[in-house]
């Protein structure tokens, strides 16, 4: 009976040590090393980090908003301050410059613009990305720019950076403008039927829109591709929208696997509809240029996306996922993200600027 209880007691001594290496010792030896640098910050507990007075912080703003709305006072257009009031107050308290922690994972806040300067001139490749972009947002980001670091960080923009040049990106401006266009119309005519005053939530039509653009700068004026492709473009805004606050808790990430593997499975069925679109276009510019090509072949698509019949399309939608290779998904995942962030931050722009034309 000794014999089996002292390799349990030296087991559990092993995962105490294991644990408390991890969720005190560690944060507590980083914090000091950045404390001796100048860089200070609210006081973390050991296992949840500073999540609770974010939370608290919360708590008061939304209390005194209640208060200004029972008052009806105008509202506050400063959108750090209600969004991310807990900034604001350290930010007060330490200077531009602070740590804090959520649960187990620290974070370096830098608001000063000098500092901000000297870390964007940084070039060196041992300044990389943080891990729990990867192990949290994995399936949705990828292995792109946003989560790689050096040989591979390296690799992605070499092989990114050409399609994003000034003369690329400014021919797909006008899709932009028409899409923006038929947005502030659809909310002007929204006002014009409430007598001049309405109150708009912008965010399912800047969903939409950012869709729209998005589908057609891929894949042209298709119906039939547009039809499949936004609503896994929705379901992947959504998933990537969701809160990554949680992420330093221990074991947290085990009760979010669920909704991670579905948020997988839409990224990997839109990056195949991406993959399987881009190679019937290279097929397309092939045998249009040989000269050995038949006619059916020269004219699927030849000038293009907009040019495939919709039963090819449908039968591109419907290729299985499993004969897209992971390399291929790793790479196609931060472009399909990235272009829609970039679509829907000049789709918002864009529109801002024709409201005040």
């Amino acid at each position: 009976m000794e014999q089996l209880l002292l390799p349990f007691l030296l087991l559990v001594f092993c995962l105490i040590i294991i644990v408390y290496h991890d969720l005190w010792f560690k944060p507590k030896m980083l914090r000091l090393k950045l404390q001796r640098q100048g860089i200070d910050g609210p006081q973390p507990s050991p296992i949840m980090g500073n999540i609770p007075e974010i939370k608290h912080i919360k708590s008061l703003v939304q209390c005194s908003e209640n208060s200004c709305n029972n008052r009806k006072d105008p509202p506050s257009l400063d959108c750090s301050s209600i969004l991310f009031p807990y900034f604001q107050q350290w930010t007060k308290q330490y200077g531009k410059t602070f740590s804090f922690q959520l649960g187990t994972v620290p974070v370096l806040y830098v608001t000063d613009p000098e500092l901000v300067r000297e870390i964007n001139l940084c070039r060196s490749l041992d300044l990389g990305k943080p891990a729990y972009l990867q192990k949290d947002r994995g399936p949705l980001l990828g292995k792109g720019l946003i989560t790689t670091n050096r040989a591979v960080w390296t690799h992605q923009r070499k092989t990114i950076a050409p399609n994003l040049y000034v003369d690329k990106v400014k021919d797909m401006l006008y899709v932009v403008i028409e899409s923006a266009k038929a947005l502030v119309k659809s909310w002007e005519s929204m006002v014009e039927s409430e007598g001049g005053v309405t109150d708009i939530r912008v965010d399912e039509y800047v969903r939409n829109f950012t869709c729209q653009v998005f589908s057609k700068i891929m894949f042209g004026s298709n119906s039939s591709v547009e039809i499949h492709l936004l609503p896994k473009c929705r379901a992947l805004i959504e998933a990537s929208g969701t809160p990554t606050i949680l992420s330093g808790i221990p074991f947290y990430s085990l009760t979010r696997r669920p909704h991670i593997l579905h948020a997988a499975r839409w990224t990997v069925l839109l990056t195949t509809t991406v993959a399987v679109a881009s190679f019937a276009a290279e097929l397309a510019f092939i045998s249009a240029v040989l000269p050995s090509s038949s006619s059916p072949s020269r004219s699927c698509c030849a000038n293009g996306f907009n040019n495939i019949p919709l039963d090819a399309s449908r039968e591109m939608l419907c290729l299985p996922v499993h004969l897209v290779k992971r390399s291929t998904l790793d790479f196609l995942v931060p472009i399909v993200f990235e272009a829609l962030v970039v679509a829907g931050s000049a789709c918002m722009i864009r529109a801002l600027g024709l409201c005040h034309v």
